[in-house]
Formats: structure tokens, sequence, C-alpha cells
């Protein structure tokens, strides 16, 4: 994820205004070291700004994903997760608590390298999610 200036510069390349709410869900983003929903985002950013609504961190986190400075995760069709780590990596998602985890699979390199061009088309990102039970669901389970 960009630094507080690099992002600033980003934005105002594109047009956008960077208000202080959109900073502060930044910083949030930047602080947290999982995978926030936006209600996360939203609780921890609104003891700051009260009068912050839902409605601006979407569209913020929305905004950030767009520029690349945040990836979306996608649990289920209701919950999505987003992570400030854009590095190359996948997630393993624990279909029983929802846990996510950072992964690093070198197939996923070999993925992103595929030619699809004879089917006409051009990758751009590849998003592989494993979906199990982590430890603590598994041993719960058994």
């Amino acid at each position: 994820m960009l630094t507080l200036p690099e992002l600033r510069e980003k934005c105002r390349q594109r047009g956008v205004k960077l208000t202080p709410q959109r900073i502060a869900i930044f910083e949030c983003l930047i602080q947290h070291a999982g995978h926030p929903s936006a209600e996360e985002v939203y609780q921890e950013v609104l003891a700051r700004y009260p009068t912050l609504s839902c409605a601006t961190v979407y569209n913020t986190l929305e905004l950030l994903a767009e520029l690349g400075e945040v990836r979306e995760v996608i649990v289920d069709e209701l919950r999505r997760r987003y992570d400030a780590n854009v590095e190359p990596h996948q997630h393993a998602v624990c279909r029983q608590c929802h846990r996510i985890m950072d992964v690093e699979v070198d197939a996923a390199t070999a993925l992103r390298q595929t030619d699809l061009q004879t089917y006409g088309f051009a990758v751009e990102a590849v998003t592989v999610q494993f979906t199990g039970l982590c430890a603590p669901c598994a041993a719960a389970a058994a």
C-alpha cells in the first residue's frame, strides 16, 4: 500500500479529493493487521469522525480498490473484506468462522503467466482462494 503522500499524489493526478474522512479510512486500513470488513472500518473511523456515513466508507473502499491500493476479498455473497496487502498472495478462508489468512502459493505465479490469448482473453490478475476449515474449527468439529 502507498504512503499517505504517495496516495495524495495518486488521487491528485486522478482528480480525486482526499478528505479527512478518506485519509482516516486509509490510515485505518494501513494499521489493521487483518482483512477488515467495511463495517469494521466504519466502526473504527467513526470514533474520530462521528458524522461519518457508511456510504463514505463503502465509496472510499471502492475508490481504493479501483486505484489498486486495497484488494477486495469476497468471503461469500454477503461478506466482503478489504486487504491492504496488494502484493501477490492468495487467501485461505475458513467456511466456519470466516477467518481469512494470507498464504503464499507458487502455483499462482504460473496461473498469472498462463497465456489465454488463444481464447481472446488478456489476463490482468488471478485470484486464488482456498476454502476449508482453519485449525481451531477443524479441531472443534472433530
